[in-house]
C-alpha cells in the first residue's frame, strides 16, 4: 500500500491535471523502474530510508536457512519490492498483479528477469469462473469494479487455483500480501497452500481499508493466522520500523494499534511477519530484528541536532 503526505497529496492531484500523468524512470537498488510520475515511491524513499526493508532481511534469512527464496509477491505493484531485495541467486518470484496500468509497467520493468514469472490477476477467497474487475486506484490505494466487459480487466482468481498454473511455486516458503484491504481474501483463498507449504508471511494489516474493502476486521486476519498455524507474529509500522513481537491469539499491540490506526488517516497501517509454528528460526530472526531495531534507534540518536 502507498501513503500519503501531506505534500504528496498535492502533488498527486497536480499530476493527475497532466494529461496521462507520464512515466518516468526511478532508480531502485540496481534497478531501473518505469513508473507514473504521479507514484509516490520516490518520496516514501527518500522519506523513509527503511520502508519494507524487513523484507530483504527475511528473504536472506531464508536463503541462509532454507538454501532458497521461492516468493509469490500478492500486489506486486511495479516491481519495486523486487527490485529493493539484496542480489539473491538462490531464488524464484511470482509476481501478481490486478491493475491493468501497474501491471503493464511490472511486465516492462521485470519480464526480462529469468527468475522472475507474472501473472495478470485479481486475488479472492473464492473461484469466481467467468468473471473480471478492473482495479481503481483513488489516491493511493485502489478498489475493485466489477464488469462485465473482459477486456483488460483482470480474472478473478484464488491464489490456490494460480498456484495449480505454476507448480513450481506450490512449496513458496515466502508468501508477501500487500492488496489494499484485500489482503485477507487473498490468505482465505489459499487454505490448501498455506497447509501445505506454511510459508513466511509479510501481510499488510490496514484496518481503515480491511473494513472498507475487504469487508473484515483486523481480529479476522488474527484468527485465520492462528487456525492456520502461526501463533506469533512480528510488528511494523508503514515507514519499516519495528514495533514489537506479539501473541496472535491473545494480541496487545496489534489490538492497540489497530484501535489507534483507525483514529487516523487510511495511509497509517502496520506489517506483520508470521512464521508457522513448525519453523524454528523465529527467535533466530527476531533477535536479528530486535537489534536492527536497536542499531536504527542509535542511528536516529545520533543524527538528531542538539538543543
Amino acid at each position: 500500500m502507498d501513503f500519503f503526505s501531506k505534500p504528496l497529496a498535492v502533488a498527486v492531484r497536480l499530476a493527475r491535471k497532466f494529461k496521462g500523468d507520464p512515466i518516468v524512470r526511478l532508480r531502485v537498488g540496481d534497478r531501473t523502474l518505469l513508473m507514473p510520475w504521479s507514484h509516490n515511491l520516490p518520496l516514501i524513499l527518500r522519506s523513509s530510508p527503511l520502508y519494507e526493508t524487513e523484507i530483504g532481511r527475511l528473504a536472506e534469512h531464508l536463503v541462509a536457512s532454507d538454501g532458497e527464496l521461492v516468493m509469490i509477491d500478492a500486489g506486486a505493484n511495479i516491481g519495486d519490492t523486487f527490485a529493493t531485495l539484496p542480489k539473491l541467486t538462490q531464488a524464484k518470484f511470482l509476481c501478481v498483479e490486478g491493475s491493468e496500468r501497474y501491471y503493464d509497467l511490472l511486465r516492462k520493468n521485470l519480464e526480462s528477469d529469468p527468475q522472475v514469472k507474472l501473472e495478470f490477476a485479481l486475488l479472492t477467497d473464492v473461484k469466481r469462473e467467468g468473471q473480471h474487475a478492473r482495479i481503481k486506484e483513488i489516491e493511493g490505494t485502489a478498489h475493485i469494479e466489477l464488469t462485465d466487459d473482459s477486456s483488460a480487466a483482470a480474472p478473478w482468481q484464488t491464489l490456490d487455483e494460480l498456484i495449480e498454473l505454476h507448480p513450481e511455486f506450490a512449496n513458496a516458503n515466502f508468501l508477501k500480501v500487500d492488496c489494499d484491504g484485500y489482503d485477507l481474501l487473498v490468505l482465505r483463498g489459499a487454505p490448501v497452500f498455506l497447509e501445505r507449504a506454511k510459508p513466511c508471511l509479510h501481510v499488510e494489516f490496514g484496518p481503515q481499508l480491511w473494513r472498507m474493502y475487504g469487508g473484515c476486521e483486523i481480529a479476522d486476519g488474527l484468527e485465520f493466522l492462528f487456525q492456520f498455524g502461526y501463533k506469533e507474529v512480528l510488528v511494523y509500522d508503514n515507514l519499516g520500523y519495528f514495533i514489537a513481537r506479539d501473541s496472535v491469539q491473545k494480541s496487545r499491540v496489534i489490538e492497540i494499534l489497530s484501535d489507534y490506526a483507525m483514529r487516523h488517516p487510511a495511509w497509517f497501517y502496520l506489517n506483520v511477519i508470521a512464521f508457522h509454528e513448525s519453523r524454528k528460526d523465529l527467535e533466530q530472526f527476531y533477535a536479528r530484528e530486535a537489534d536492527q531495531a536497536a542499531a536504527s534507534a542509535d542511528s536516529v540518536q545520533r543524527i538528531r541536532p542538539a538543543k
